[in-house]
């Protein structure tokens, strides 16, 4: 016995199957689109984390070095040891600065924030000058190298301690700055990494719609053709 399974229904059973397995497919597409757009978001945070984390390390040895230079001139400025001591003192403090200077500058991270930044500054030679921030505390740290030079007085020494002082709190504005626009990033990621997830699960809760539905024309164009043939 032939069966005939080419009559008008059974032609617009096969027409809606395929339709709907089409767009099944093309809604896994998608879902396979804001999977990939999901991980790219998850990569961005984690850089983002781990660019925060470093952030929030420098702002601390920054924080630090101001400290250092604020509680030198607060306490030995005043204080009535002869000069000789207080010279000891304001250089064993600024060599600690210096240290801590190097050590900052050797992350790509802080050089390239601190690069970016200009700034228009009196040198402790009360010259006016323009430079990166960058530029100007690695120019700091020469000098804080020069410290081991047993003929500058204390007032050159001395001089050196507001101007660095000076140097850190721009470093720590930009620092501040930088951080809270990473933080602002961190949040718009988490908003953006929430839609493509919402997103993702409506495309596949409309993949499995399409894909029920054709196995659903398949099964009536199978009782179709049972029942013309029966």
């Amino acid at each position: 016995m032939r069966f005939d399974i080419f009559s008008k229904k059974t032609w617009i059973f096969i027409f809606l199957m395929g339709v709907f397995q089409i767009l099944s497919i093309a809604f896994d597409q998608f879902v396979i689109q804001k999977e990939d757009t999901s991980r790219n978001l998850g990569a961005e945070r984690y850089r983002l984390l781990e660019q925060r984390s470093d952030l929030l390390r420098y702002n601390s040895m920054i924080v630090k070095g101001v400290k250092l230079a604020s509680d030198i001139s607060l306490y030995i400025d005043r204080s009535k040891v002869n000069n000789e001591l207080k010279k000891s003192f304001y250089k064993s403090t600024l060599l600690d600065i210096g240290i801590l200077n190097s050590n900052l500058l050797k992350d790509d991270l802080l050089k390239k924030i601190l690069n970016k930044k200009k700034v228009k500054y009196k040198n402790y030679k009360g010259e006016l000058v323009t430079n990166s921030i960058y530029d100007v505390i690695q120019k700091n740290t020469n000098e804080i190298k020069k410290l081991g030079d047993q003929s500058l007085g204390i007032d050159v020494i001395y001089n050196l301690i507001p101007w660095t002082s000076q140097l850190l709190g721009y470093a720590n504005t930009t620092v501040v700055a930088t951080l809270k626009e990473t933080q602002e990033d961190i949040l718009k990621n988490s908003e953006k990494t929430f839609e493509v997830d919402n997103q993702r699960q409506s495309f596949l809760l409309f993949s499995l719609f399409f894909q029920l539905t054709s196995l659903l024309f398949l099964l009536i164009f199978f009782r179709e053709i049972m029942k013309q043939n029966s």
